[in-house]
């Protein structure tokens, strides 16, 4: 396997974009998977575009760090050339990252009210998973592949993390907010419900004041804070 970095050209406006692949094949049809230049190959054609290999490296880590090098050189760097970041491919994490401790390019920057109306004109219809449920077999690999999981055991967030989650919900409208629920799903939710007692498994306390013994949510409500026998 060989990892190179590599230039695209299109000969129709001049335009290129630098991009890091690995392949067996270094004469392959392979021309790039940015988000530009795969719009601007289907809309001026395959036959527009030519890949020059700028070096063989080492590694994949090599390729990739480089490719920032090269989109620096050949200035391809958007709206100049295909490349929409300065660093190119994020392919590795942590400190090998080539983003690793940078800033990223769009930081502070807004999303403009064209650029926002196209996401939301791009989502409209989306039915990838509409009426879509895991079969009985997913539901069972799902289940195995996090039996034993213990990420968050004996963990909680702290008062700061709490603060920020609330502050962040602050003045949001539930997605669900003046929609009945359907007469099918509060059925559904009735069924479920059938034959459970919550109060089964709750556990006893004792009232502080009088000793009384009872469901923890009983002594709460009439007894410790609230007893009569309260001095």
């Amino acid at each position: 396997m060989k990892d190179i970095v590599y230039i695209t050209t299109n000969h129709i406006n001049g335009k290129q974009y630098v991009g890091s692949h690995s392949t067996e094949n270094l004469e392959d049809s392979y021309l790039g998977s940015g988000v530009l230049i795969k719009k601007a190959i289907k809309k001026y054609g395959r036959q527009n575009f030519s890949k020059e290999i700028i070096k063989i490296c080492n590694n994949r880590e090599e390729a990739v760090l480089l490719e920032e090098v090269y989109i620096k050189e050949h200035d391809t760097l958007n709206p100049v050339g295909y490349n929409l970041s300065p660093y190119g491919n994020a392919a590795f994490p942590g400190h090998k990252n080539p983003m690793y401790g940078k800033i990223p390019w769009n930081k502070g920057i807004p999303m403009t009210e064209n650029h926002r109306q196209k996401t939301i004109n791009g989502l409209k219809g989306n039915k990838n998973h509409l009426n879509y449920s895991h079969s009985d077999e997913s539901k069972w690999k799902i289940g195995k592949a996090s039996e034993g999981n213990q990420y968050w055991v004996g963990k909680s967030h702290s008062e700061e993390s709490r603060k920020k989650m609330r502050e962040s919900h602050l003045g949001q409208i539930p997605v669900n907010k003046g929609i009945p629920m359907p007469e099918t799903q509060k059925a559904k939710l009735r069924i479920s419900k059938i034959g459970q007692n919550p109060f089964e498994n709750m556990p006893i306390g004792k009232c502080i004041h009088c000793g009384a013994e009872m469901k923890q949510s009983h002594l709460n409500r009439y007894h410790n804070d609230n007893c009569k026998f309260k001095k």
